[in-house]
């Protein structure tokens, strides 16, 4: 289970730290697909800003929840918890992201 763990986390990282707005419009999912003026309407410098920021808290509040619960609990524990909270936080990343198409 750890190991799955640091493996999510260097993904996470890796999403976070390389991620710019060169190569926005072919990896991030949904600008690519965007026309050209739909991208000129739509505030990437800050969007970039407020995406690397949801992935670093991401990976550090689930493996900061992973540990308290892996050893207060069991493994079993700690994994659903780690699921769960990989999971809560992205209804707010969609809503959140909403604002940066002007």
């Amino acid at each position: 289970m750890i190991v799955a763990l640091f493996f999510v986390n260097i993904i996470f990282i890796a999403i976070a730290k390389y991620i710019n707005t060169e190569n926005a419009k072919f990896i991030l999912a949904g600008y690519n697909t965007m026309s050209d003026k739909e991208r000129e309407n739509f505030d990437i410098v800050n969007y970039l800003k407020f995406f690397k920021s949801f992935f670093i808290k991401l990976t550090f509040y689930s493996t900061l929840i992973f540990a308290f619960t892996y050893f207060t609990y069991s493994e079993e524990i700690a994994a659903i918890a780690w699921c769960i909270s990989l999971t809560i936080p992205w209804p707010y990343f969609i809503i959140k992201s909403q604002k940066y198409s002007k």
